[in-house]
């Protein structure tokens, strides 16, 4: 005969690892809600994305997706930049599939406002070079760190993450994922980036972005606008928020493009919120400015607080 507490198909806990009931924890709970300090996020120097999505929050991963060149990479160096630059605090750039030398291109172009491509082919203006040497002092100190070798493993990405978490206190991880092959293919590999970025962020407390790129076949549909379902089966991903960017001229026919019903958007970026644990879902149009590499709010001009509390 079983006592209450016993049941013949469970092995006993480990010693001082007795489960307890949630109220033994409900105190403390309803002390953090009192005198803990609030819960904050990282801005991403995007107004109306903070007011829609309250921010990279702390301990969460935040996965963007789009198909190729609509911007992903350009939307995970703006939420990089705006943390290391604008807010001071130091963030990390994983890029195995872009050089260094080729990021730089592209935070200088979008921080300067001299064009991206005048900068690549080495073909600067009086007025380039001297709009780069003001601004270099700002962005020599801003703690922006890249690591750029290739390929990297998920437990190297883990090991990278941690010593500078350790040593310089990294506040934001950005990794760039490269492309991938076939559809099995990119949706293992989806499920397992997605699952390892998500433990890191837990493991460091503070916000990971994972960038990938949809599958081309996803712009054959008559509506090309990406859904989460290109990303694989929807319940194989692991993140807290799946943000999918779409711009019009990216698999619109020339009808669409002219006649289309978001004719009137192009050159602009839609951010869609396709997922959002806990908090709404939802779109947002932005500017997109491909010659320098950068993404603004649309018709106002940037301005974010350095931290907010999440809701």
């Amino acid at each position: 005969m079983t006592t209450p507490g016993d049941h013949p198909n469970v092995a006993a806990a480990p010693a001082g690892c007795e489960p307890e009931p949630i109220g033994a924890s409900l105190e403390h709970w309803f002390a953090t809600k009192i005198d803990g300090e609030p819960s904050r996020a990282l801005t991403t120097g995007l107004h109306d994305l903070d007011a829609l999505t309250t921010g990279c929050r702390a301990g969460e991963l935040v996965l963007i997706a789009a198909r190729p060149s609509t911007g992903t990479t350009v939307l995970g160096l703006k939420l990089a930049r705006h943390t290391a630059i604008r807010e001071g605090l130091p963030a990390l750039v994983f890029s195995p599939a872009m050089s260094r030398s080729e990021l730089l291109d592209r935070v200088v172009s979008a921080e300067t406002g001299v064009d991206h491509d005048r900068i690549r082919n080495k073909q600067l203006t009086n007025l380039d070079q001297q709009r780069i040497r003001n601004k270099l002092p700002e962005l020599a100190s801003a703690p922006l760190y890249v690591e750029d070798d290739a390929p990297l493993s998920t437990e190297q990405i883990k090991a990278t993450a941690q010593t500078y978490r350790r040593r310089n206190g990294v506040e934001l991880i950005v990794i760039d994922a490269p492309t991938t092959g076939g559809n099995t293919t990119r949706e293992r590999q989806v499920a397992e980036m997605s699952r390892a970025a998500k433990l890191l962020a837990k493991e460091l407390a503070i916000p990971v972005v994972l960038t990938m790129q949809l599958n081309r076949a996803s712009a054959q549909r008559p509506d090309p606008t990406p859904r989460l379902d290109d990303l694989g089966k929807v319940e194989s991903l692991d993140a807290h928020q799946v943000w999918l960017l779409h711009r019009p001229e990216f698999g619109a026919t020339t009808e669409q493009l002219n006649r289309g019903p978001e004719a009137h958007r192009l050159g602009e970026l839609r951010i869609i919120v396709a997922h959002n644990r806990g908090h709404q879902t939802g779109d947002r149009w932005f500017r997109f400015l491909g010659h320098r590499q950068d993404i603004l709010d649309a018709a106002r001009p940037e301005r974010a607080a350095s931290c907010f509390p999440t809701w």
